[in-house]
């Protein structure tokens, strides 16, 4: 157990081993060939230096265009079209558009290349193209702009005719609704008219119950004051009943008598048969009360039914309207969003710069002295490595 521990620690110590050996290595490789790295290193910056103070002179203007893409069209996303522009997908519709203008002295290009950014934050393409020859710049982002609005008119006109169907739809639903108001007040005034004959039936009909509730009370009172006097006569037709009873003798004399007392009864028992119709009749009197105050608390009842009905027929005429008005007002809206979709909008037509561009020599001096110094390190490495890779072929063999 302890041996293979060793042994473990005895490889990991090769391996630094080797590790520093390899380091030291990378630096003599470094330090070996170091007159080749900064004499490769200066030739690179001199040539550079060299080629920039003596190229000749070539005045190179960049025209530059800004095209707004119109969210509202739903055209493919910014980084596609820049894409587009970048890989030349316009290139040939543009050189074919340029070769019509080689009459009015606008040369065409022998290729195209655009500079394509898109600002943080904007629908916006910033378009760029450096050439010797002002006018042929703006020339070239013309066309490309008309390439690019003739490639993406199909899919405008797509999204007008979406806009157009959302119109038609929209003015079909105002009609709807007018239509429904319509229906809703032609228900509502049939409604009310409905409820206004029937308490004009309810008024009509109690005015009926009064005139029978007078005719009752008239007969009350009649049938009162002849009450009156038959009791009166029924006290004195009583008091004279008992005496024929006491005077009769004979046998015809009782049957008179008789006769006499059952015509005395049934005077008698007449005011009881009034009470009774006069009980009846104010019962009846009553009912006709209660029958009057039943029809007013139903006409009371409809009249609240009819401000009821009023009130939500406003709120849902009301609700109507808006919805209408709102409608109305997308429409409006949906036909100026409609009206300025045309896809690409030029916010700023081909401008060139007003002084020709400058060659940076300082600029593409130090960036040959990084790439040259970089590259001979890389080439020094190379070297040494088939060298190293001779040695190992020759021992093998």
């Amino acid at each position: 157990m302890n041996q293979i521990k060793q042994t473990q620690e005895t490889y990991r110590r090769n391996d630094r081993f080797e590790d520093e050996i390899e380091l030291i290595d990378y630096l003599r490789v470094v330090w070996q060939w170091k007159w080749l790295i900064i004499g490769g290193t200066l030739l690179c910056i001199l040539a550079a230096a060299i080629y920039g103070f003596t190229r000749p002179v070539v005045k190179m203007y960049k025209v530059s265009a800004l095209i707004e893409i119109d969210p509202r069209a739903k055209l493919d996303p910014l980084d596609k079209i820049k894409s587009m522009m970048e890989y030349g997908i316009f290139n040939h519709q543009v050189l074919n558009d340029l070769s019509k203008l080689q009459g009015q002295g606008i040369s065409n290009p022998e290729s195209l290349a655009f500079e394509v950014a898109i600002p943080k934050g904007l629908n916006i393409l910033d378009i760029g193209y450096k050439t010797p020859n002002a006018d042929l710049g703006k020339a070239v982002l013309d066309s490309l702009a008309k390439q690019i609005k003739e490639n993406y008119a199909p899919a405008i006109e797509k999204r007008k005719a979406e806009w157009e169907r959302s119109l038609k739809k929209r003015n079909e639903s105002i009609k709807h609704i007018k239509h429904k108001i319509e229906l809703m007040k032609k228900q509502f005034d049939f409604n009310v008219l409905d409820t206004k004959i029937r308490i004009k039936e309810h008024a009509q009909n109690i005015e009926m119950l009064k005139e029978k509730i007078n005719l009752v009370r008239s007969r009350i009172g009649l049938m009162e004051k002849t009450l009156q006097g038959a009791q009166s006569n029924s006290a004195k037709l009583a008091a004279k009943r008992s005496e024929t009873a006491l005077d009769s003798q004979d046998e015809a004399g009782h049957v008179d008598v008789f006769l006499q007392a059952s015509a005395i009864q049934q005077i008698i028992d007449y005011p009881i048969a009034l009470r009774e119709r006069i009980d009846s009749l104010i019962f009846e009197d009553k009912k006709l009360l209660s029958d009057i105050l039943l029809s007013n608390n139903l006409i009371e009842r409809m009249e609240k039914n009819i401000e009821i009905l009023k009130l939500n027929h406003e709120w849902n005429i009301t609700a109507k309207e808006e919805e209408v008005s709102r409608l109305k007002l997308e429409i409006e809206t949906s036909k100026r969003d409609r009206d300025k979709v045309t896809g690409l909008i030029m916010k700023q037509p081909p401008t060139a710069s007003p002084l020709p561009i400058k060659y940076k020599t300082k600029r593409n001096t130090i960036l040959a002295g990084v790439v040259g110094f970089f590259f001979l390190i890389f080439f020094a490495f190379f070297i040494e490595y088939i060298k190293n890779a001779a040695k190992r072929a020759q021992k093998a063999v």
